[in-house]
């Protein structure tokens, strides 16, 4: 019997991919908008806080459709409150701009780099030490996987504190791959609470090792 994971069409593939980018950028700028309109007007704050759970709700229903179209749990792990963790250097890797943006206004209170493909990620990761790499999982050219691999035969130390960001579009190769290795994966489209959460656990997990 044929045991293999479902198999997307290429289409519905770039189309999940590209909606879970685009809810993540929206999602991450109403909950920092929520933030910042503590002790706004009620009515002003109740239509953010509308919008905010209408596009949550949107990005559960979207994590629910790839769970089935994958045949796999791809759910975030339920964030629980926590004491922030000290404040870290993180590299964001990601190809939209847009997220690159909303991640790091949401990661503010650390020291956040970007790199805008895997090229220039591993330049800086060659040049510097960071204490976390977010790194977005397709990207054109150098992949997420590519700079893991190019990682793993530099035994660069920067390997085990990486953790993907994926919107999805997997094919078997890359189900495969998330499947052998054991950084984190962090599901778009994320809320704030939840991409702190992943950060704060991820910081403190390497801090005790």
């Amino acid at each position: 019997m044929d045991e293999s994971p479902p198999t997307e069409s290429p289409r519905f593939r770039d189309l999940t991919h590209e909606l879970s980018n685009s809810l993540a950028y929206v999602v991450t700028n109403l909950n920092l908008l929520s933030e910042e309109l503590q002790g706004a007007e009620p009515r002003v704050k109740a239509l953010v806080e509308d919008a905010l759970e209408g596009s949550e709700r949107i990005g559960e229903l979207l994590r629910t459709m790839r769970r089935v179209s994958w045949g796999v749990e791809a759910a975030n792990p339920p964030p629980t409150e926590t004491a922030p963790a000290p404040q870290a250097r993180i590299l964001v890797v990601d190809d939209e701009e847009a997220i690159l943006t909303a991640v790091k206004r949401a990661l503010r209170s650390h020291e956040v780099a970007v790199a805008a493909n895997g090229e220039e990620a591993m330049r800086k990761l060659e040049g510097g030490t960071f204490d976390l790499v977010l790194c977005d999982l397709m990207m054109p050219g150098m992949t997420g996987i590519d700079l893991y691999e190019q990682l793993a035969r530099e035994k660069n130390p920067h390997l085990k504190r990486l953790v993907f960001m994926t919107a999805g579009g997997f094919t078997t190769d890359v189900r495969r791959f998330l499947a052998r290795v054991d950084n984190g994966v962090l599901h778009k489209p994320f809320d704030v609470k939840t991409l702190r959460w992943v950060v704060s656990q991820k910081l403190k997990e390497h801090a005790a090792k």
